[in-house]
């Protein structure tokens, strides 16, 4: 079983084939049955320091999503995957106290670092980055950003084609007491199911 530091180093490796397993490794080894573990946070916060560089544009199939996508929309797949188990409480099953408290107070600083790729060219890119943002903005510290992100949330999660961006825009939104208000498109296969 690869270390963090070999996970973390192999994401932006040359090879495809080593990116594409260290990805794959991100999941099964950090956010395993949706738990956080002592390395999770901190390794979330490398790969929000990685989302800038050039590198992380090359388009690879991922084991978790249809198509091709850049390396930076699924690190930004993966951050929101985090997010949305920081949420959570320890009574849900989602780590230690104390994992799940450096969990959340990463948050704020992955906000910062996630926030400017809300606005990216690159939609797919655009989607997992607001999808990252709203989960994050769970955190009362956040919580004054709502206003900003609530409409992209809506005009852009809430009619996506993917069903796991359209169930956090539902949350989200209701949670923010607005209402999506938009129309559903047709369904297809996505790469996970809401929770």
């Amino acid at each position: 079983m690869p270390d963090t530091p070999d996970i973390l180093g192999a994401v932006l490796a040359a090879d495809p084939a080593r990116r594409v397993r260290a990805v794959g490794d991100l999941y099964r080894l950090l956010l395993n049955r949706e738990q956080v573990f002592p390395a999770t946070a901190p390794a979330a916060l490398v790969l929000a320091c990685l989302l800038d560089d050039p590198r992380t544009l090359a388009e690879e199939r991922w084991e978790r999503r249809a198509g091709r996508r850049s390396l930076r929309a699924e690190l930004l797949n993966w951050l929101a995957s985090f997010a949305d188990i920081a949420r959570l409480d320890v009574e849900d099953g989602v780590g230690t106290a104390q994992d799940l408290a450096a969990a959340r107070t990463a948050r704020p600083l992955l906000h910062d670092r996630i926030a400017d790729f809300c606005d990216a060219d690159d939609p797919l890119v655009k989607e997992a980055a607001l999808a990252a943002t709203a989960l994050l903005l769970a955190d009362p510290a956040l919580a004054s950003s709502v206003p900003r992100y609530a409409p992209a949330v809506r005009k852009v999660l809430a009619v996506s084609a993917d069903s796991y961006y359209r169930w956090i825009a539902r949350e989200r939104l209701a949670a923010w007491g607005a209402s999506p208000q938009t129309p559903s498109p047709a369904p297809r296969c996505d790469w996970t199911r809401p929770r």
